[in-house]
Order: structure tokens, then sequence, then C-alpha cells
């Protein structure tokens, strides 16, 4: 992994560069940094946590015999005091084990005592207005309150934060993924691509003002949207993770296809902004509806 993670020190995943920044950061400390030493010899070992897993890991290319490129690697031998978990079954989940990844399933979850989905829920609940921003960007629509409230009802029955393949980092993609299809109607579409295509196939289709799309007497047009797919692949240490929008007419024609990447760091820069500069851009009631229905 070409990230870690220190939560005494950040609440955000830091990219692994060198170790006088590693060093620089953790201010030599222990437990991040410890001398290990025997009757021949001794060495630096410099560990941190996953950010996906909240495992230990080792940073791996920072001793002067190593000639790899800087990286993380989970250290599952034995526990270390003060540096993240020993959870195997976590571990198994992560994407950055070294193993090739199984596909998880929407059916693969952790129990409910589990801690990562919970932290991962409250993510999702105090910072929503957050999560919806970054949907909302990269799809270019803006959703309407009452479909907003019914994607979180679907999240909820499908208790889609025990999912093995959730994250801190990754929340806002992964509620999306658990919702069902939603009507387009009454959202308002910005893409353009996207309005264009449903105009070439049913031109008789109405948008305010605010390009809101509307629901018109006499026309028998059913069209929705759903996400799909969510996909984790480790290309040189780095995660990249996936998930597929589309929307469709009634024949489950698919009129717009989108892959959406996740941007993890974005997200958490999002969600450690200084509160007082972050007032005038939080939407306080769409986390109190989140705070609602998970209530």
């Amino acid at each position: 992994m070409d990230v870690f993670k220190i939560p005494t020190l950040s609440a955000k995943p830091i990219p692994i560069t060198t170790k006088e920044a590693f060093e620089s950061f953790t201010k030599k400390q222990k437990p991040w940094i410890q001398l290990i030493s025997d009757a021949m010899s001794f060495s630096w070992r410099y560990y941190a946590q996953c950010p996906h897993c909240d495992n230990a890991i080792i940073i791996i290319g920072f001793n002067p015999t190593h000639t790899q490129t800087p990286h993380g690697k989970h250290y599952m031998v034995r526990s270390v005091n003060g540096v993240g978990f020993l959870d195997r079954s976590a571990y198994e989940a992560c994407p950055y084990r070294n193993q090739a990844n199984k596909k998880l399933s929407k059916e693969d979850k952790y129990s409910t005592e589990h801690h990562l989905p919970s932290k991962a829920l409250n993510i999702l609940i105090e910072h929503f207005d957050r999560a919806i921003y970054l949907l909302e960007k990269e799809l270019q629509i803006k959703f309407s309150t009452s479909c907003l409230k019914r994607m979180l009802e679907d999240f909820r029955a499908s208790q889609g934060w025990l999912y093995k393949g959730v994250s801190e980092q990754n929340i806002p993609w992964i509620f999306a993924y658990f919702t069902l299809s939603k009507s387009l109607y009454k959202q308002r579409i910005l893409n353009k691509t996207l309005k264009s295509n449903l105009l070439a196939l049913e031109p008789k289709l109405q948008f305010d003002k605010h390009e809101t799309l509307l629901v018109t007497d006499g026309l028998f047009f059913k069209t929705s949207f759903s996400f799909f797919d969510h996909q984790r692949s480790v290309n040189d240490h780095h995660l990249i993770e996936s998930i597929t929008f589309k929307v469709s007419d009634k024949n489950n024609r698919d009129l717009y296809i989108k892959k959406i990447e996740f941007d993890p760091l974005h997200f958490a820069n999002l969600i450690n902004m200084d509160e007082e500069k972050a007032k005038e851009f939080r939407n306080m009631k769409l986390v109190e509806m989140a705070r609602a229905v998970f209530r």
C-alpha cells in the first residue's frame, strides 16, 4: 500500500514517501519507530496502521538494505503494542493484502459487533452532506431530499455498512452501492450528456428552469438510476476502487453509464476540515435527516 494511518496523529491517510518524511511526521516516537536488535545486529522498524482494515503494517523500503519503492505491508505475525489491530477477518477482506483479492459479494459482511463498519456508519451519518456532495459533483446530478431519504432507508434495510468492502475512506460510494434503483424524475440533471441521451430517446421530456426532470401528463416514459459492480485492484501499491452508475429505461436499456473511481483522499480532506471554516459549506439538514433515519 502507498498510504498509512496513525489515528493518534492524524485522521487522514498519509502517502508513504521517504523515511525522512515518516520520521518527521511521527517525531521518531515509539511505537511507530522501533529499534530491533540481537546479538549480531540491529535494525529500525517502521510501523503504522492500514487505512482500510486498521491492522498493523510495517513500512518496507526505508532501510538501506531495501531496494524496493517504500510501501506498507500488513504485519500479521504478532500484535504490536499500540499499533493497529491483529484482526484476521478484516485482513482477509482488505484489498491491500498480498493474495489476489476475491471479488466480494454484497453478502460478504462483518458481524454487527465488528469495529470497522460501526466507524464507517458513524462517518456516513455525521458527514452525509459531504458524501452526497462528492456523488453529485461526480455525476452532475442534484438529488431531491425525498430521493436521498429513500436511499438512506435502503442502506439501513440492507445493512450496507456491514459489507466487508467498506472503510472509513470509501463510505460515500458504498452507501450508493447498497441503494436500490430510483426514479430519475424530480432530480436536477446538470449532466449534459445524460440529458441529451434522454431527449434523444424521448423528445417530449420536460425540464424546469433548474434542469429538474418533470413528470409529464400522458407521457409514460420510465427512467431510473442505480449503482453496480464494486471493483477493487492494487496497482504498484496503489488502491483503485470504483462502482458503475447506470441510467436505464423501462426495458432495461442503458441510456447512460459512468464508472466512478473513488477519491478517498478528497473525502478524508472534507471530513477533516476545520469545523469553524467548514460551517458555511455544510448542509446540516442532510446530516439531521441521516441521524433521524438511523436513530
